[in-house]
């Protein structure tokens, strides 16, 4: 069974840097202050949909900065932001370290919407780390917080969130009324991001419960979405989900492009845990290809991006989807006739 990814959103505040201030900094004359600071963060928060790496590199930027301006606030910034680049890379150890820190000094500060915020950045980190009980805990904190400041948006996309632990545990009707909830607020405020969110999230229950037409349906909604808006993190979910949804449906040879060109989005955005899921998923397709029309190099792309999968499973300790690839490698071995690969 091929693994659907879920759309997860965290909070990191959108920073509007005045015009002057980016031709400063691209001539190399920005200064040093609180805006500096601010300017790095949102170039941080810009790039944690496109390239980690460099998301990070500007948010310990805007951290040593923040450090030597003695800027709290600055500094619990840059926290986050590093803490939403390592939750995109997949170094969730990491992220729930960052997140701790900003949301220790946000409530030093007294700051409640950044407070409700990193309580539900961590239960986001909780959710996909299996805590379950954690997650509904933080999150709950979290709407409690939105609603008293009246945060629409944000309450919006704790809903979301809470459905998603519902849809993790099999509690589908309880998901889709949280996602449904969620999506008709944000059609209200007219937050695009937030409708492809839960576009994405809602095709996933519905290909969960076995509906693959309706499924269909909204993950190709949610990509759209997310083209519009240039996220590729979010693109690279919606494009593997709908592979799956088109193996479902029987499409077996449009199923692997998809896999790869969701492969391909994850590759440019560095989550080496997408990358696997995408290259494990793309080999199990490949090889329900070769034993349907017993076809030989679809047998060798199975193995060739099983065995990728199982590699960098290991490198990175990414150890749950072992249980499903490593079998499937083993079935692809034993069809090649190498018997020796296949049971060691």
């Amino acid at each position: 069974m091929q693994r659907l990814l879920i759309v997860l959103f965290l909070f990191a505040p959108f920073l509007i840097i005045a015009q002057n201030q980016r031709n400063a900094h691209l001539s190399g004359k920005l200064s040093k202050d609180t805006n500096a600071v601010k300017f790095f963060d949102s170039l941080s928060y810009a790039y944690s949909n496109i390239n980690t790496d460099t998301g990070i590199v500007y948010a310990n930027r805007a951290l040593d900065l923040a450090r030597q301006l003695n800027w709290a606030k600055g500094i619990a910034l840059s926290h986050s932001e590093l803490g939403t680049n390592y939750r995109a890379k997949g170094d969730y150890g990491k992220a729930l370290d960052d997140y701790f820190k900003a949301l220790n000094i946000y409530q030093k500060l007294k700051s409640d919407r950044s407070v409700a915020a990193m309580l539900s950045n961590i239960a986001s980190i909780y959710r996909l780390q299996g805590n379950y009980a954690k997650a509904l805990e933080y999150h709950l904190k979290a709407l409690a917080d939105m609603e008293r400041v009246g945060d629409r948006k944000s309450q919006a996309i704790i809903m979301g969130s809470i459905g998603t632990l519902h849809k993790d545990q099999g509690d589908y009707a309880h998901a889709l009324e949280y996602y449904n909830a969620a999506l008709e607020l944000n059609r209200e405020i007219g937050d695009s991001a937030g409708l492809a969110r839960e576009y994405g999230n809602m095709g996933i229950v519905y290909e969960s419960q076995g509906l693959y037409d309706k499924a269909l349906t909204y993950h190709s909604a949610a990509l759209q979405a997310n083209k519009r808006l240039g996220n590729k993190y979010g693109m690279q979910i919606n494009t593997a989900n709908l592979a799956i949804s088109y193996l479902h449906l029987g499409a077996l040879e449009k199923s692997p492009s998809y896999h790869l060109t969701a492969l391909q989005l994850s590759e440019e955005i560095g989550n080496k845990n997408s990358m696997a899921i995408n290259l494990g998923n793309a080999g199990e397709t490949y090889l329900a290809i070769a034993k349907k029309k017993s076809d030989k190099q679809a047998l060798a792309n199975a193995v060739r991006y099983l065995e990728r999968a199982v590699t960098l499973c290991r490198e990175v300790g990414f150890l749950a989807p072992l249980t499903e690839f490593i079998p499937h490698l083993t079935e692809a071995y034993t069809l090649q006739g190498n018997f020796q690969a296949g049971y060691r």
